[in-house]
């Protein structure tokens, strides 16, 4: 299986992953009132980010000061 190609990314694809990274709970509305895009713009770039592997998983980071001493998730 050839290898998958490196993704060709504009300014406005490095901002989104930028903000995407820093919160993927953001609107695809706020996303491109921040960066300029529609939101259909946005999806079909978030989309096509998903695909070529830019984005492979969503995560929630936990705040472990939240929990106490015998609570925290043994998940892992």
């Amino acid at each position: 299986m050839p290898e998958p190609q490196p993704s060709r990314l504009d300014e406005i694809d490095a901002q989104l992953l930028d903000l995407l990274q820093r919160d993927a709970e953001r609107t695809l509305h706020e996303l491109g009132e921040r960066v300029g895009p529609s939101p259909s713009a946005v999806q079909r770039r978030i989309a096509r980010f998903r695909k070529d592997g830019l984005i492979t998983r969503q995560v929630a980071v936990l705040d472990p000061h939240r929990f106490g001493p015998t609570s925290w998730p043994r998940s892992w």
